[in-house]
């Protein structure tokens, strides 16, 4: 798209419900307000009946600058991650052009990940009149109209974003599947303990001073600790790579006019994963059978 060819299109990047609310507000209050900026987003611009994945990627593809509504609960989550690096590939400026708006966060430094490493805003008044400002740059108006416009569509965001931040507020507590997944490390990590500690008493029996069958017990059990937090780690990546190689492999299918070049590569980087997807299972595979062996030793 040449510099001075309108409508330019901004692409809405949400995932989780309080983060689509927000997308929705923002997109209609950009088209209350803005004519030459096209707003994009999943939820309102898909056909129905059209490919979804097909028509992401064109959204993507045709963004001269992108809006992520970030949650703490979406921040981490493969598919607003991957829209973010698309962009990110996409657009020019990327430190202006692509805005993650922070909603239901405490502080922008809980932010973490590769959104970490744009320039985020926070999502109230002063976030969104950022947001604006890009905005009327893009559409070719001053950056004086900003605060106009914002005036004109804030109502529009301000509900949006209290509904938004009420549904994070009442989901703060672990679901329940989480506390579930919590008793079950907890009963693993008991079950750990007392098999460790019969071998601690077992020791002591032996004559191994008291001294001695602690360290080994507080040594076996920092062993067990790091172990844990690998078997977690190793889960959320073998997740990740998953939904990655999944992507890639849709867009291949999907996207006929890539060069043979870039197909190459896609496939390439997809291989690649596969290998490191095969080498994190055999990794975790082989942690699991360990802590059983540990915690079943008589």
């Amino acid at each position: 798209m040449a510099p001075g060819d309108y409508p330019k299109s901004v692409f809405i990047s949400w995932s989780g419900e309080p983060s689509r609310r927000v997308a929705r507000a923002l997109h209609e209050a950009i088209h209350l307000v803005f004519d030459r900026i096209d707003p994009w987003m999943s939820d309102r611009d898909i056909a129905a009946g059209s490919r979804g994945a097909e028509e992401i990627h064109n959204g993507l593809n045709g963004a001269v600058a992108g809006v992520l509504i970030v949650t703490p609960e979406n921040q981490d989550r493969p598919w607003l991650n991957y829209e973010a690096g698309a962009l990110g590939r996409q657009v020019t400026d990327v430190d202006t052009r692509v805005v993650p708006v922070l909603v239901g966060f405490t502080s922008a430094a809980d932010l973490r990940g590769p959104l970490a490493t744009y320039q985020a805003v926070k999502g109230d008044r002063s976030g969104f009149l950022r947001v604006f400002t890009l905005l009327c740059l893009l559409g070719g108006i001053g950056e004086g109209r900003a605060e106009v416009k914002l005036d004109a569509a804030w109502a529009v965001l301000e509900a949006a974003l209290g509904d938004a931040e009420a549904t994070l507020a009442e989901t703060t507590e672990p679901a329940p599947q989480e506390r579930d997944e919590d008793t079950r490390k907890t009963d693993e990590m008991l079950l750990l303990l007392r098999g460790i500690s019969h071998r601690v008493d077992r020791l002591e029996r032996r004559g191994v001073p008291a001294e001695s069958a602690s360290a080994n017990l507080e040594r076996a059990v920092s062993r067990q600790l790091d172990a844990d937090a690998e078997r977690a780690r190793l889960r959320d990546s073998i997740a990740l790579t998953e939904d990655l190689i999944n992507g890639i492999q849709n867009n291949l299918e999907i996207d006929h006019n890539l060069s043979a070049a870039e197909r190459a590569r896609q496939e390439r980087a997809a291989a690649n994963m596969m290998t490191a997807l095969d080498l994190d299972k055999r990794r975790l595979n082989e942690l699991s059978h360990g802590r059983r062996r540990v915690a079943d030793r008589p």
